[in-house]
């Protein structure tokens, strides 16, 4: 199916995997794939505040925050809310692009927030904490998200189906794609039930036309 896909003029592809059942064919598609074991050593990792970049951007990631802070039964009360907003446009305005360089715009009074935050920039900086310079370019993108099973959903929840990831805002995280472009993320089916699709809506059509010249099921 995601080959099918490549038929769309300028798509992209962010495939969620979570059984190395891509591998195989991310690495045939030779140039046209970006195979990311999320993680590993040679594996680059994601960038949350790229999405600064983007026009509604802020608004979407203090809401991925507000989530990530939940589930370290963690809310921010209205107080912390401002601040907490402030810093992030402090972020965007000063080019801070990292969760670390977040961190250090946090006042010290607010102790959890920097904690939670520290986790992200220190044990699972190899995962969280990266540069935006090293966004993937080509059409198919394939997250391995095996690695990060054992550190529980703390780690694999911003990755996960149940988040929303599978929202096409969070694939411009995800894969710092511009959607500008044409956009398909996919899931894997071990572990992630069956293979599910979302599209920008402006993919509508192609999509129900691909399903039909393919025979391709609901």
């Amino acid at each position: 199916m995601a080959c099918a896909y490549l038929g769309i003029t300028n798509a992209r592809i962010a495939w969620l995997d979570l059984d190395y059942s891509s591998f195989v064919l991310a690495h045939l598609l030779g140039d046209q794939a970006d195979y990311r074991d999320l993680g590993t050593q040679d594996t680059p990792p994601l960038c949350p505040l790229a999405l600064l970049d983007q026009p509604d951007g802020l608004d979407w990631l203090f809401g991925w925050f507000e989530r990530l802070f939940a589930r370290w039964n963690f809310e921010l009360d209205e107080r912390q809310s401002e601040e907490f907003a402030f810093c992030l446009r402090e972020a965007r305005r000063t080019g801070v692009r990292t969760i670390g360089g977040l961190r250090a715009l946090i006042p010290g009074e607010q102790g959890r927030i920097r904690r939670i935050l520290r986790q992200y920039s220190t044990y699972w900086k190899h995962i969280f904490d990266g540069n935006a310079a090293n966004a993937p370019t080509k059409p198919v993108t394939v997250y391995e998200l095996r690695g990060l099973a054992g550190l529980g959903q703390r780690a694999l929840g911003p990755c996960h189906r149940t988040h929303p990831a599978f929202h096409h805002r969070e694939s411009r995280w995800l894969s710092h794609l511009d959607l500008r472009r044409r956009v398909l993320v996919a899931a894997g089916r071990r572990g992630l039930g069956r293979v599910a699709v979302r599209l920008h809506p402006h993919l509508a059509q192609e999509e129900l036309r691909l399903r039909r010249l393919y025979a391709i099921a609901n």
